[in-house]
Parts: structure tokens; C-alpha cells; sequence
């Protein structure tokens, strides 16, 4: 099991610039993070128009803040706390002042961001990655990580991964016994040769739908990498 932590962040460049608009809110947001009830609530309480910009993959996060000067025109940013760290570091974060978000008393002291993003972002969720497979179809239960990087031979152009290299490469060390954080280059080499030997197994590297038309309703991938929410 793998443990994802999201954050909210503010994007320094687009308070500054867009300070006299208060009649609208820019997300940059994965797709249904957020109710559109809660979306309308929002604006109606508040008279505010949310719009937001959506991604798939934090490479496509990274891409969109880069191309727009590290967020001029977005207000909000939602993603990981390892792609955080780096923004605050570029400076594209601004500082949020804790008087002005008295819900912080309602998070408890343990989720809270530490050391350098302390003071500038706050906990939205945490989730773990998982194993979603077909009982009926692999015919043995998945008990580790090795079971969807290494697979059997009946199960070529059966598996989907999630799309983000990130993850991946993060569970690839996992299931071969390192830590998800390595930076060895031996053992991400290690990591590079166990996703091409299961590249032939791979049908996509994208994200299960959540319907009846997911693949693995229909039987095309047996088995996923998948985010708990979408595999409840």
C-alpha cells in the first residue's frame, strides 16, 4: 500500500496579479476532487465564479504551472506534497496567513505540513494506490506488488498502470524491496528493467473509469493500478 497526501497551496503570481478580482477563483485540480453541489454552494455563498482548470498527471500539473510563469492566472493549486516542495522552492507559492483559515483548528497537528511547507499549504485528503484485479479471471489472489510487476504469461495486454511516473517508478522500487524515495542509481536502473519486462503485459497506462464501462468491468484488464477512491 502505497500513502498519497494531497495539499492545497496558493500561487504567489496570480494573488499579486489579480488581487482586485474577487468575483472569481482558478483550480488547478484533478478531476472530481470536488462535488459540483459543493462547487455551487461555494459560489453562492460567497458570489464568487470557481473555474477549474483540470490535469491528469502531475507532468501535466508541472507543465501548465511552467508554460504560465508558475501559475499567473491561477489562484489554487491541489497535488502531492513531493511536487509542493518544489514549487516553494521555485517561489511560485505565497504564504498563507493562518488567521485568515480558522478550519486549521479542526486539522489535527499530525497532517499537518512541516519544515518548508509549513507555511505554505495545508492538507486537503490522504489516500493509498492499490491492486484492483478480477478474481475470475487471474484465478490466484494478488498478495504483493511483484504480482502486478511481474505477472504470468496468460496475463500479456491484461494490466493497466496509472499514468504518472512518479507512482510507478515509486511501486517498481517498492515490489523489488526498496524504498519508494530511492535515489540509487543502481536500484532505479533495477526499477527502469522491471517496467520494460512488463511492458508486454501492459494494455494502457491511464486511469480506471469509474462506470460501467471501466475496463475491468468488461474484462479487457484483469488487473490495475488503481487510487482507493476509485477502486471502492
Amino acid at each position: 500500500m502505497f500513502k498519497l497526501f494531497t495539499f492545497f497551496a496558493f500561487i504567489l503570481l496570480s494573488i499579486q496579479v489579480h488581487a482586485d478580482d474577487e468575483t472569481s477563483l482558478r483550480l488547478l485540480i484533478w478531476k472530481n476532487y470536488f462535488p459540483g453541489e459543493l462547487i455551487e454552494a461555494f459560489e453562492s455563498e460567497y458570489n464568487v465564479n470557481i473555474e477549474q482548470v483540470f490535469y491528469e498527471t502531475d507532468e501535466l500539473k508541472d507543465e501548465i504551472l511552467i508554460n504560465t510563469n508558475g501559475g499567473e492566472g491561477l489562484d489554487v493549486v491541489i497535488g502531492s506534497r513531493v511536487s509542493f516542495e518544489e514549487y516553494a522552492k521555485q517561489g511560485w507559492l505565497m504564504k498563507y496567513k493562518p488567521g485568515a483559515i480558522p478550519n486549521i483548528a479542526n486539522i489535527d497537528q499530525h497532517w499537518l505540513p512541516k519544515g518548508n511547507l509549513a507555511d505554505y499549504s495545508l492538507p486537503y485528503l490522504w489516500g493509498t494506490i492499490g491492486i484492483a484485479y478480477r478474481t475470475d479471471k487471474v484465478g490466484r489472489p494478488f498478495n504483493s506488488w511483484s504480482d502486478l510487476f511481474q505477472p504470468t504469461e496468460n496475463m500479456k495486454q491484461r494490466v493497466m498502470m496509472i499514468n504518472d511516473s512518479r507512482e510507478t517508478i515509486g511501486l517498481a522500487l517498492k515490489s523489488l524491496g526498496y524504498s519508494v524515495n530511492s535515489n540509487d542509481n543502481k536500484e532505479l536502473q533495477a526499477a527502469e528493467q522491471l517496467l520494460k519486462a512488463q511492458r508486454p503485459y501492459v494494455l494502457s497506462y491511464s486511469y480506471t473509469k469509474l462506470d460501467k464501462t471501466a475496463s475491468l468491468a468488461r474484462g479487457n484488464i484483469w488487473a490495475a493500478m488503481v487510487y482507493n477512491g476509485d477502486g471502492i
